[in-house]
């Protein structure tokens, strides 16, 4: 049998894809040295809030807070503007499952928690039923609009 494919094709194929890498390689460390040129900017700045007094947890947790709020902006700025008014209503409704500090139980006492010994399985067949009555509602408001 004889080799039928075109070396020559190939070879340029080949030579095309490792430039393409090389070039993403050299892109990479460009990135990789300005980001550190940026963390040291950062590290100074914070050095010097820090010899002005001010606590680091504190400009840390702002600054992760305000990173937060961009990301929920521009995740809410995805949805098309036709669905934002579902949109809005479910993030509503949703909103109230917010973290729950936890509860302590006495595991040892045979009469604690429910009886069928299934109250996450309850609890989650209630977010369910909620979570369709949501679904159904917003279809409902969708065929009146």
């Amino acid at each position: 049998m004889t080799n039928q494919l075109d070396e020559d094709a190939i070879d340029a194929i080949i030579g095309e894809i490792e430039a393409a890498h090389d070039a993403m390689e050299s892109s990479k460390m460009k990135h990789a040295n300005f980001c550190k040129q940026e963390r040291e900017k950062i590290k100074e700045v914070m050095k010097g809030a820090k010899s002005d007094g001010i606590p680091l947890t504190i400009i840390d947790a702002l600054i992760g807070r305000r990173t937060l709020e961009r990301k929920l902006r521009n995740n809410d700025e995805m949805v098309a503007e036709e669905q934002q008014s579902i949109f809005i209503d479910l993030k509503e409704r949703f909103s109230v499952y917010k973290a729950k500090p936890p509860t302590q139980t006495n595991m040892f006492d045979d009469d604690a928690g429910d009886q069928d010994g299934d109250a996450a399985g309850d609890v989650g067949a209630a977010e369910q039923a909620e979570g369709a009555q949501v679904f159904d509602d917003a279809a409902k408001r969708r065929k009146e609009a």
